[in-house]
Order: C-alpha cells, then structure tokens, then sequence
C-alpha cells in the first residue's frame, strides 16, 4: 500500500536583478528599474543598441534547507 501525503510549503523567495555584461555585445550604460514588486523590473533598451544583445539575469533564493538558487536569463537582441 502507498501513501503520498502533500504538505503546503511555505516558501520565501528573494529576487536580485542585474545586467550580465561578459556575453553582451551592448556596451553602454543600462539602468534596471524595480517597481514596488521585486519579482519585476523594467529596462528601457536604448536606441544605439543595433543588432546588439543584452543579458538580464534574474538571481531567485529561497528559504528552504538546504536553499536552492535559479538564474534564468532574459537575452534582449536589438534590430534595425
């Protein structure tokens, strides 16, 4: 016989947003603006971007035991 018992976890999670450089091609300066809601941030892309990249990482921690870090990337490529 099995039994699977599921438990309602309550997980705090911390999120710290920056700016990936090395892998860019993007070279000027950039500013992440966090609203009131640390899980969101905004980028205005500028306008001599061209066909350049840049890399968002979002660096997400949690209260577990032992913690877990995830860092999902956001790559924004320009046009022309």
């Amino acid at each position: 016989m099995l039994f699977i018992f599921l438990y309602a976890i309550h997980i705090d999670l911390s999120f710290y947003w920056y700016i990936y450089r090395e892998p860019g091609t993007y070279k000027g300066d950039l500013d992440l603006k966090s609203a009131d809601n640390p899980d969101m941030v905004s980028i205005t892309v500028p306008s001599d971007i061209g066909t350049g990249t840049i890399h968002v990482i979002l660096e997400v921690h949690d209260n577990g035991s032992p913690s877990l870090v995830s860092y999902p990337r956001a790559i924004i490529t320009g046009i022309e």
